[in-house]
């Protein structure tokens, strides 16, 4: 599970790099800490969890093959 202090770090890396925006990609999940630091940062952040990275590989057909 990501934990808040993945989220600050990645903010840290977005600050030091001095962008505004940033994806953050797990095949796990974030933590409701991790959600609402992302949520309240001054940066725009998008959290991609397992099941979210899952529907756009199917959706794109990304490393998926349809069974008939």
């Amino acid at each position: 599970m990501v934990t808040e202090k993945y989220v600050r770090d990645f903010l840290g890396a977005l600050s030091a790099q001095k962008v505004q925006k940033g994806i953050f990609v797990t095949t796990s999940s974030f933590d409701n800490k991790a959600i609402i630091s992302a949520k309240n940062s001054d940066k725009k952040i998008r959290l991609v969890d397992k099941d979210e990275l899952a529907q756009l590989m199917i959706k794109y057909e990304v490393g998926t093959t349809k069974i008939k």
